[in-house]
């Protein structure tokens, strides 16, 4: 079985993506493979910060038979003129909190209507063959809106507050509805295209 390094610490994360992947890969985190740095993201938009974790991987695991990969995500919300966007994460501050950085989106948006709150979450991949270094990336999005309270209790993140109809959101999902549809999901889907040739 092939192996993935994700360039993470974050568990749930891992089992979301070894679920999307059918179990077909053996799906570690970079702590798993010795790699504990603070990986510096300072890139100016998704694409940039998701190079900078699969690079930085690399760099440990260079001539590995892995697939090494970075990803870098978030929530954009139209009319906060993109934000969270790359400091979703840390919306709130230090130390990353969910709860916090919904009650303080809740709060930005407060007043709004429905149709003011359009948001869309964005996921973009960087895949670094371990031994030769090609890079390669898959982006995916999905589009909703942001609900006036926290919803459900599944998923992480935004979940609670990421509406994908008008009466449910992604934490009222199950991981198999949240998976097919999400914009990890679909960055997922076009990944395995990429994964076929390693």
């Amino acid at each position: 079985m092939k192996t993935i390094v994700l360039a993470t610490k974050n568990k749930n994360k891992a089992r979301e993506i070894a679920e999307m992947l059918n179990h077909q890969y053996k799906v570690l985190t970079m702590e798993d493979v010795g790699f504990s740095d603070d990986i510096q993201e300072d890139g100016l938009n998704f694409k940039e910060n998701a190079d900078i974790k699969a690079r930085a991987l690399y760099r440990h695991l260079k001539g590995q038979d892995v697939m090494i990969m970075g990803d870098d995500s978030g929530l954009v919300v139209d009319i906060l003129e993109g934000a969270p966007g790359i400091y979703s994460a840390r919306y709130a501050g230090e130390p990353v909190d969910d709860r916090r950085n919904n009650q303080k989106l809740l709060k930005e948006l407060e007043g709004f209507s429905k149709n003011e709150r359009k948001a869309h979450f964005v996921c973009v991949l960087s895949l670094i063959d371990g031994k030769t270094g090609k890079i390669y990336h898959a982006e995916g999005r999905v589009t909703g809106f942001i609900g006036e309270r926290e919803m459900g209790e599944g998923g992480f993140g935004y979940d609670p507050v990421f509406m994908i109809t008008e009466d449910r959101s992604f934490a009222q999902l199950s991981s198999e509805e949240k998976n097919r549809i999400s914009h990890r999901g679909e960055a997922i889907k076009k990944a395995k295209n990429i994964l076929k040739v390693f």
